[in-house]
């Protein structure tokens, strides 16, 4: 139950935090969607989120954009580059303002989920998310695959997260997992937390997985097996939301 607030030096103080968090939050993820920031905010009502956004769109600082797409449209609020400029502690050539025509359905589906498994972590404890698509994650880690995002687990350990929603051949899984072993041989990251939408694909990611019998290095084949126990988790979105890692 929400606590009504009865001060209103304190209301907007609270506001603007809420506003500060919604900035950062687009300025490292470009855009997001009313599902995502209900959950960035703690929301159970659209109300006072819709309030929010569009005082934010009023000041400049974000936009709003309703894609159509053959399954429906789909709304979505992004930063401008004058939300850019807010709050600044550093330059960061990651951030970049959002561009409607350089989303497409796929990537934006992928994004979300994405960001929901962020937000559950962070939720749970985990802390110093990455995305691996950004220009810092590629200065940092000299891989061949990157993964969706590195985080760490309340316990120290660096994860590496691997939101999947599609199925990839095995032989994309074969050389996925070399790079994997070989972050983890560079102290990168020590383990690999795939995330899927539910059981029925966590089922099907699994059978692909028991398809890869070695892993090769050079002119050797190392067995999988003797990685994968160590090495890879899977977890459906739900089991994110309330994983605890100790």
């Amino acid at each position: 139950m929400s606590v009504l607030i009865h001060d209103k030096g304190e209301r907007e103080k609270r506001n603007h935090e809420k506003m500060a968090l919604v900035i950062q939050f687009l300025k490292q993820e470009t855009y997001s969607d009313i599902n995502n920031l209900l959950l960035l905010l703690g929301y159970k009502a659209r109300r006072p989120l819709d309030r929010l956004l569009n005082k934010l769109i009023a000041l400049g600082f974000i936009t709003k954009h309703v894609f159509e797409f053959q399954t429906g449209k789909i709304s979505i609020w992004g930063i401008t580059d004058l939300g850019l400029t807010q709050n600044i502690r550093s330059i960061n050539e990651d951030f970049r303002p959002f561009e409607p025509t350089k989303v497409k359905f796929t990537t934006l589906e992928h994004k979300l989920m994405n960001q929901k498994v962020q937000i559950y972590l962070e939720r749970n404890g985990w802390s110093g998310w990455q995305n691996a698509d950004q220009y810092s994650f590629r200065s940092k880690y000299d891989v061949e695959h990157r993964p969706d995002a590195v985080m760490t687990a309340p316990n120290g350990y660096t994860i590496a997260i691997e939101t999947e929603r599609t199925l990839k051949h095995v032989s994309r899984y074969r050389s996925i997992f070399k790079s994997h072993i070989l972050a983890k041989q560079k102290g990168y990251w020590g383990a690999v937390f795939y995330v899927v939408p539910n059981d029925s694909v966590r089922g099907l990611l699994e059978k692909r997985f028991d398809k890869i019998d070695y892993i090769p290095f050079d002119i050797s084949k190392h067995p999988f097996e003797h990685h994968r126990s160590k090495l890879v988790r899977i977890f459906t979105l739900d089991e994110i939301r309330v994983l605890k890692t100790n």
